[in-house]
């Protein structure tokens, strides 16, 4: 009997545990999951099985099982055990590294405790957490404003904050690098929109 991907175990979990969540722009939650494991699927096409493995620590399909599961330990009830034996130890320990602790976040603030947090990640870790930021940054727009400006902010002061890793290659680097400034079009795209918005309303209620 043929083996089952791992990439199909994580989409049926993530699909499973993020049944009946919603985002903010009220669309089903396993839509980001989806859109984070598209971003880096697409974003290391260009590099090889051997080089993901070499500075991954893990196959291409153990990284896209991770960018599915990324938020299930975080936001559902899954298990450690369940992913370990749906997938492998390696994506475990990527979605627990990816996996916010709630009480150091009250402790020193979010924006804090991600800087330390991403700045001690691994490298696939620190790759899926800047393809995460930036599909929530994507999606601003349709975010209440408060909620997106507070978000926009504390992504501005992350990535001030943040050391890039620096490796051998230059293609495992281009990827952290071109993540941010997808990041920074996306928030600089989100500042003008609002500013025009205040234009706008200024100029109605003139």
């Amino acid at each position: 009997m043929m083996k089952r991907s791992i990439t199909i175990n994580a989409i049926e979990l993530a699909t499973a545990y993020h049944s009946g969540q919603k985002r903010m722009d009220k669309i089903d939650y396993i839509i980001h999951p989806a859109r984070v494991a598209l971003y880096a699927r697409t974003m290391l096409e260009s590099i090889s099985d051997v080089e993901i493995e070499k500075y991954f620590n893990m196959t291409r399909s153990e990284v896209e099982a991770a960018s599915w599961l990324h938020d299930t330990i975080e936001d559902t009830s899954i298990s450690d055990a369940e992913i370990s034996e749906r997938t492998s130890k390696a994506v475990l320990s990527v979605v627990r590294e990816l996996t916010s602790d709630v009480e150091e976040i009250a402790k020193i603030g979010k924006s804090s405790y991600l800087i330390q947090k991403i700045n001690k990640m691994s490298l696939v870790a620190f790759f899926l957490k800047l393809c995460d930021r930036y599909d929530n940054v994507s999606g601003l727009e349709f975010a209440k404003r408060k909620f997106a400006d507070r978000y926009c902010l504390e992504t501005e002061q992350i990535l001030q904050g943040i050391d890039l890793p620096k490796t051998d290659n230059y293609e495992i680097n281009n990827l952290y690098e071109d993540l941010v400034l997808m990041i920074k079009k996306e928030l600089s795209d989100y500042r003008l929109s609002q500013t025009k918005e205040i234009k706008n309303e200024e100029f109605a209620n003139s």
